[in-house]
């Protein structure tokens, strides 16, 4: 598979389970009526969240403080000729932060790669535990992510990140 992440033979995601429930919301850019990049938020309820696999007992910290978990999970962003078109990221995060702040989140966590942790850092994310290997993505790497929502309009207002501000903008439908 692309990326290495599944194995080949595999057909599906382990995360595939959760697409199509009423706490999953997957998000789709397209440019030109091609898919260009995708991003799920799953709300956390009754149902573990998919990084409960791995991050249990760090989750289980944020639930006893009294947090409502939104997880960002599936993002992936196609890219020709090794180019990766911001705006898509930039959009899909956007809709992301609607869509957690629309469900009633105070926190977003992620499971990334460790080479996708500065995307992360730069939103204010956050390390949860330590690294693990994901056996869902073949044994890749693992590190867990948190950003405290309440706290992101702050942070946004004190940074000179002019991508977490295009976030913002997009997500309350700033120009």
């Amino acid at each position: 598979a692309r990326e290495g992440y599944i194995e080949d033979g595999v057909a599906m995601s382990p995360l595939s389970s959760y697409i199509g429930k009423a706490h999953t919301t997957t998000l789709i850019s397209f440019r030109e009526a091609v898919p260009v990049g995708t991003v799920s938020i799953v709300v956390d309820c009754a149902d573990p969240l998919p990084m409960d696999a791995l991050f249990l007992s760090e989750l289980r910290v944020l639930r006893t403080q009294g947090a409502r978990l939104g997880e960002v999970c599936q993002f992936a962003i196609d890219h020709e000729d090794g180019y990766i078109d911001p705006s898509v990221s930039i959009t899909l995060f956007g809709h992301t932060l609607r869509t957690l702040s629309d469900a009633g989140c105070t926190h977003a966590v992620c499971v990334v790669n460790p080479r996708h942790a500065a995307f992360y850092q730069s939103l204010g994310g956050e390390r949860l535990g330590e690294e693990k290997a994901y056996p869902g993505v073949n044994g890749a790497p693992a590190q867990a992510y948190v950003v405290d929502l309440r706290m992101l309009e702050h942070r946004v207002l004190a940074s000179e990140n002019p991508i977490l501000t295009k976030i913002w903008s997009v997500a309350h439908n700033e120009s």
